[in-house]
């Protein structure tokens, strides 16, 4: 069994999130979680927290081919969905398929390979266009546990992008 210490950080047993030792009573402990809310635990399905740096991720594109994911530090992973990127990924549009149908595959293959890789959030490039892609994944998203979308059009000087954050105990895949 670990010993705790005051401020330290952990996480809970099947639970995402990270949490702070506030006080340690016997075989319980008093933690805080990210946005302040306080609960009592049993210390056995408390775990201690290291930090690992990685920059690399290995993954899996839509046909198959091993591609890397370097992320700067504190770069988010993110999916572009205009036709030109999806194409330069080697996703092959055939004219039997709409558009919007091929953009919603992918989204809905991305979403459940960031589930897979614990990714609690990430980035959705929609265009700024008529918004048709945005409403539609907005609408998914919102039939889905575990799934909140935010608009992220200014931020890291990108337009018509959407910032999505994952429960993962809650996330349903697709």
């Amino acid at each position: 069994m670990y010993s705790f210490h005051i401020s330290e950080r952990v996480t809970i047993l099947n639970e995402t999130g990270f949490f702070t030792v506030l006080e340690i009573k016997g075989e319980n402990l008093l933690l805080e979680d990210e946005f302040g809310f306080q609960r009592t635990v049993l210390r056995s399905v408390v775990c201690k927290t290291q930090r690992i740096d990685v920059k690399e991720v290995s993954h899996k594109d839509s046909i198959g081919i091993s591609t890397k994911l370097v992320l700067n530090d504190g770069e988010l992973p993110q999916i572009d969905l205009h036709c030109e990127a999806l194409e330069d990924r080697g996703v092959i549009m055939r004219k039997e398929e709409a558009i919007l149908e091929i953009q919603v595959k992918e989204f809905k293959l991305f979403c459940n390979r960031m589930i897979d890789q614990r990714q609690t959030r990430f980035r959705v490039v929609h265009g700024i266009g008529a918004g048709v892609l945005r409403q539609e994944i907005r609408n998914l998203l919102k039939e889905r546990k575990g799934y909140t979308l935010h608009d992220n059009q200014v931020s890291f000087g990108r337009v018509g992008v959407s910032l999505v954050e994952l429960q993962l105990n809650k996330a349903e895949k697709f």
